[in-house]
């Protein structure tokens, strides 16, 4: 059943895309957590999945593994929205957040520095995303990393080692 919904919500047209659709809301609605799992797991199943509402709503569920896999939807989807509402929720969800941030790559390396430059994240939160920020990797991440390096030097060994694991070559200018 769910690779046909994910044909008729991603790939169909008209009415019946609009079916599955409310196909998809029913079983949000549902009382029965592997029924709003599957929807969890339909909308990760495509990137840049613009059914935000959705996802945002299965973020809020009371099942942890409905939350962990609207959190991945919300990663896939690169949604900015859905981005901070993932920062949004470190400190409550913090190892499910990681994954999803990643997925997204470049498009939260913003929403980290914010999160790192802030007052709210603790020390050991901070390591964390620094170390996420060298696991994506890329010349955004490089920079960010720059940045911290000069803005937080208590963080330097950390930084050093996310710049060492993304494979940082200095460059001149």
């Amino acid at each position: 059943m769910q690779a046909a919904l994910i044909g008729l919500f991603f790939y169909g047209s008209g009415e019946s895309q609009e079916t599955a659709e409310l196909i998809l809301m029913k079983m949000i609605l549902s009382q029965n957590a592997e029924e709003r799992m599957s929807v969890a797991e339909i909308l990760s199943s495509q990137e840049n999945c613009s059914e935000i509402v959705m996802i945002h709503q299965l973020m809020n569920d009371d099942s942890p593994g409905v939350r962990k896999a609207a959190f991945l939807a919300a990663g896939k989807s690169g949604n900015e929205l859905l981005l901070q509402e993932l920062m949004n929720r470190i400190d409550t969800d913090e190892i499910e957040i990681i994954q999803p941030l990643f997925i997204a790559g470049e498009l939260s390396l913003p929403f980290i520095l914010t999160y790192i430059t802030g007052t709210k994240a603790t020390r050991f939160q901070k390591e964390k995303l620094i170390l996420l920020c060298g696991r994506i990797g890329g010349g955004k991440a490089h920079k960010i990393l720059l940045t911290l390096l000069t803005s937080h030097p208590e963080e330097y060994v950390t930084v050093i080692k996310a710049m060492y694991r993304s494979n940082y070559i200095p460059r001149p200018e």
